[in-house]
């Protein structure tokens, strides 16, 4: 904590030791903390410290905590934040990335540290020493999406100071280590609770999601967009999916592409007349779709057919067309496989 000067308040001498300016010191870093304004508390001076009857205050210029929005440049390794404010030295920081990628090789929750190169332009360290050395983090992106700095409690250690000059922050290593603790503690507890997500009330999944752990859904559920889990996914009520009845072309449907199909999972096909699928668009590896005749007339899926694209093409069993007769809700299951590059059929009701 850069620029502290010292300045006499009376204060209660009955108060005056040192468990009491401790706990004093403690409270006022924690209050900075929750409020992100280091700058804006009031430290008691150490025990021990010829000013120790004397509150101390950040001088005007004091190192500025906060979040920043940056560019980066893989070529010079350089971030772009307009007035930073920054000082070579200054750190850990930490960086996050919103909707996208952090340049390579960066990554979140990594204590990085400053280095100033002007008003506008820093590069980054891994360490104080390599900071202060001018040892810079080799970029080879620029990321993408919105990439943020951010640097302050609890991203920052407060700097050790001269005696007499300004606070020590050996004299609140205590605090700071229990502040990190706390930290660290409500960190693993939110990673826990995302690890094993568990949905407890009727839910919908509107847009497109991801899940990186098991789910389990308790009661009903309505996917609505693309839900995509890396672990196992347990309903124990119902799940609803989505479902589109677009009404077929006579002869040949190429490529068949309907009306939100990118959001369904059944299909509903009607048609005026005999019909058939030669292929079907919005293959993604793993992804199920139903086909449910539910004309009057035939509908028939054909074997890797030419006619369409061949990541279109569905390969059927035995290589022989299916024919789901009208009026008797015949149905086919395809998966695709983004191996191969084409759907299968691996189940029908007929």
């Amino acid at each position: 904590m850069a620029g502290m000067t010292a300045h006499r308040q009376p204060r209660p001498r009955q108060h005056d030791h040192a468990a009491h300016r401790l706990a004093v010191a403690a409270a006022a870093v924690a209050v900075a903390a929750m409020s992100g304004c280091v700058s804006c508390a009031h430290y008691p001076a150490p025990p021990g410290d010829a000013r120790e009857d004397a509150y101390i205050t950040p001088e005007a210029g004091g190192t500025t905590m906060g979040s920043f929005t940056f560019t980066a440049n893989a070529t010079t390794n350089q971030l772009t934040i307009t007035a930073h404010g920054l000082t070579t030295g200054d750190g850990p920081a930490a960086v996050r990335n919103i909707g996208g990628a952090l340049p390579s090789p960066l990554v979140p929750v990594t204590d990085v540290f400053i280095i100033r190169d002007d008003a506008d332009h820093l590069k980054l360290a891994t360490s104080n020493a390599n900071a202060l050395a001018g040892t810079f983090i080799d970029l080879t992106t620029a990321g993408s999406g919105t990439n943020i700095l951010e640097i302050g409690l609890p991203y920052r250690v407060p700097r050790i100071a001269a005696a007499g000059g300004q606070i020590k922050s050996a004299d609140m290593n205590a605090t700071w280590a229990s502040l990190v603790a706390l930290y660290d503690l409500l960190t693993g507890q939110a990673q826990a609770i995302w690890s094993s997500l568990r949905v407890a009330v009727a839910t919908t999944f509107a847009s497109a999601t991801t899940f990186e752990a098991d789910i389990t859904v308790n009661t009903n559920a309505t996917i609505a967009g693309t839900t995509t889990t890396s672990g196992a996914l347990a309903v124990n009520g119902s799940m609803v999916l989505g479902t589109i009845s677009p009404i077929l072309s006579s002869g040949n449907n190429n490529n068949f592409n309907p009306t939100g199909l990118s959001g369904a999972t059944v299909i509903y096909a009607g048609a005026g007349a005999a019909a058939a699928i030669t292929g079907l668009a919005g293959g993604v590896n793993g992804r199920l779709i139903y086909i449910v005749n539910v004309s009057g007339f035939a509908v028939t899926i054909t074997n890797l057919d030419a006619n369409s694209t061949s990541a279109n093409r569905i390969l059927t069993p035995s290589a022989t067309t299916l024919t789901l007769t009208g009026s008797n809700g015949f149905a086919v299951v395809l998966v695709y496989d983004g191996a191969a590059g084409f759907w299968r059929v691996i189940g029908k009701n007929f």
